[in-house]
């Protein structure tokens, strides 16, 4: 049986048994016929840095770097590496703000007025009504006024002179949160604040009545953006839309939509910010790239992962990736002995990507080359110039001294998972604005996260090239007959050159999810952790021998691993898994799910470009696979599954 038949990659999110995919994470289908682990996301700004990064709304660039708008303040950064520079606002920025590049300045909206900077910040240009969304489009079709600023009920479009032309009045109940032209058109994106359907209204900036109304079967639009011929917008439903001529057709759902239990709203517009931001979400060809706050209101809902997806028209939705509190560093390496480069602790991995920023007195490098690093102990490298290198042990030979000269890597500690509770701005880079070497990305975002201590980090995000962590899990494979024995799965792929690289392969025959819930806990080492979760007996009892730990947020977050035992002593239920990723002492949160783990491949295993792995006979009308990629872009083409009928006896 060849996975997937038809050499695609698919991921419909319509429940377990239409196409290929179940769900997704940390991967990327950019590669029609391949599923690959996504490089890894890290932190290029942060606000453990900078105190007035917070929930970041619009990212744009302006004047040769980026500005990312927060809730409290604005920040210029490239993505060379260079010094960030904060810019100071007025006191009521906030959760309706906006920024937007028009007239060859940087406007943002405010709680009451709009500002704008172009190398200043000049304030209070245009009064606005408080507390209501700001969102703002520029209506490049119109000769004379073309900024247009959404404001309650209204949306208003003004001169470069900040004089207001015609305004477009909706009926009452229709709260303008996000906008997008399109066509000759201002797409208006609403909220229906009596509880009804929301509806998207065209307006050709003629006259103060809209053209057309466009119903989008849900209360509440959260972002629209200009697609292909038209435009693309996220509703509170869970549903990514186009318009077609006076309706909506469906391009894709998240997870949420087909849950009948689950909401996926927060109704306080601004006292929480929405699943989607007005500049949540942003098109590159033929894909969008969608950044959202994945916490179902109504509990926990695991397909529902928080942060990157990706629509691709060729493939579906899927996730691309979480966001990560590993940020840059750049250091003065203390010594130099041996070709081995002497860091503070650098928490790297075999090779992880470390560049060199200024030579200084350094021989035998090159900056702004990607060099992989080999972990001599927790405060040494040593460096070769590919990952092929590296495995074969050809290492750079380094001369000189380390004076004057910096490094550039990025620490990996953690991949993810905690819900995201402020999914921030994204948006595409500049192809001509240079960038560091190693952090090539196709966007930056936003984040507000928990750092692994559970305190609250605020970041900007984009992707470098190190070890990450990514799985995929296919929908139910069905039997041809009543019952079979799943003989062996087959995988061809490329990739896992490393030691450290490797696929953990998991099944299971019941498609149910194990649903105990989410607990919290402490490790009391490295693979044992101690609860006093007030869950009854019932659900502890629950979990069994193999069962599949998530760990979803603290130490090990991003990490799956396997119970070897479940005991209650007193009121303390005890769960030791089978990997060292836990810190003593240190908080955690995790689930369970039924899923076994059949076997693990590592670079021993390979032949010629595929493995096999024996799926240990499982009897059953069904199965479900899962495959867990640990390292550096392991990609995979297909899976071929042998199975064998049961034979009746006579």
């Amino acid at each position: 049986m060849k996975i997937p038949s038809q050499n695609n990659w698919t991921q419909t999110n319509k429940g377990d048994i239409l196409g290929v995919l179940h769900e997704t994470e940390n991967v990327t289908l950019d590669t029609k016929g391949k599923i690959k682990l996504s490089r890894k996301a890290f932190t290029r700004l942060t606000s453990d840095d900078y105190a007035n990064l917070k929930g970041t709304l619009g990212i744009v660039f302006y004047d040769s770097q980026y500005i990312a708008l927060t809730t409290t303040s604005a920040f210029k950064f490239d993505l060379g590496g260079s010094t960030t520079t904060e810019i100071t606002l007025s006191a009521d920025v906030g959760m309706n703000s906006d920024i937007m590049v028009a007239y060859n300045r940087a406007y943002i909206t405010t709680n009451d007025n709009l500002d704008y900077y172009d190398g200043s910040l000049t304030q209070s240009v245009y009064a606005l009504t408080a507390s209501v969304p700001h969102p703002m489009a520029l209506f490049d079709s119109k000769d004379t006024y073309k900024l247009c600023i959404g404001n309650g009920n209204s949306v208003v479009i003004l001169s470069s002179s900040h004089v207001a032309g015609t305004a477009l009045t909706l009926p009452q109940q229709y709260q303008v949160t996000t906008m997008a032209v399109r066509n000759g058109y201002l797409y208006v994106g609403t909220k229906n604040t009596s509880g009804g359907e929301a509806k998207i209204f065209l307006w050709d900036g003629n006259g103060a009545a809209y053209n057309y109304e466009v119903p989008v079967g849900a209360s509440q639009v959260y972002s629209i953006i200009p697609y292909m011929s038209t435009v693309a917008l996220v509703t509170n439903m869970g549903r990514l839309l186009t318009v077609s001529g006076n309706q909506t057709s469906e391009l894709a759902v998240f997870p949420v939509y087909n849950n009948p239990n689950a909401v996926w709203d927060n109704t306080v517009y601004l006292s929480y910010p929405s699943k989607v931001l007005h500049r949540g979400m942003v098109a590159i060809d033929n894909k969008i790239y969608i950044h959202i706050d994945g916490t179902v209101d109504s509990g926990y809902m695991p397909e529902m992962k928080h942060g990157l997806w990706v629509f691709d028209p060729e493939c579906g939705l899927y996730h691309r990736s979480y966001g990560s509190t590993d940020r840059s560093v750049v250091e003065t390496p203390s010594a130099l002995s041996d070709n081995t480069l002497t860091l503070s602790t650098h928490y790297l991995k075999d090779g992880d990507l470390l560049i060199i920023r200024t030579l200084g007195s350094l021989t035998g490098l090159v900056t702004a080359t990607r060099y992989y690093v080999k972990v001599i102990s927790p405060t040494q490298v040593k460096l070769a110039l590919s990952r092929k290198a590296l495995k074969a042990g050809n290492y750079m030979t380094i001369g000189g001294a380390v004076t004057s000269s910096d490094i550039s890597y990025v620490p990996n500690t953690e991949y993810g998972q905690y819900q995201n509770s402020f999914a921030g701005g994204i948006t595409a880079i500049n192809p001509e604005e240079p960038f560091f070497t190693g952090w090539e990305t196709p966007v930056i975002w936003g984040n507000r996260l928990q750092n692994l201590d559970g305190d609250e980090f605020y970041s900007i995000s984009s992707f470098t090239d190190a070890w990450n962590i990514g799985r995929f899990t296919t929908q139910r494979i069905y039997s041809d007959n009543i019952k079979q024995n799943w003989q062996k799965v087959f995988c061809f792929l490329s990739g896992l050159l490393l030691d450290n690289e490797q696929i953990v392969i998991k099944a299971k025959t019941n498609a149910a999810f194990k649903n105990t819930g989410v607990f919290t806990g402490a490790w009391l080492n490295a693979n044992t952790i101690n609860s006093t979760d007030g869950f009854s007996a019932q659900q502890w009892t629950d979990i069994e021998l193999g069962d599949e730990v998530t760990v979803l947020d603290g130490y090990g977050r991003g990490y799956t691993v396997h119970v070897v035992s479940a005991d209650l002593v007193g009121s303390t239920y005890t769960v030791v898994v089978d990997e060292n990723i836990g810190t003593a002492n240190k908080p955690v949160r995790f689930s369970v799910d039924t899923f076994k783990k059949i076997g693990t491949i590592d670079n021993t295993k390979m032949s010629n470009s595929y493995f096999e792995q024996s799926l240990l006979g499982l009897n059953s009308s069904l199965v479900i696979l899962k495959f867990e990629l640990r390292g550096f872009e392991i990609e995979i083409d297909m899976l071929d599954l042998m199975n064998q009928v049961n034979k009746v006896g006579g």
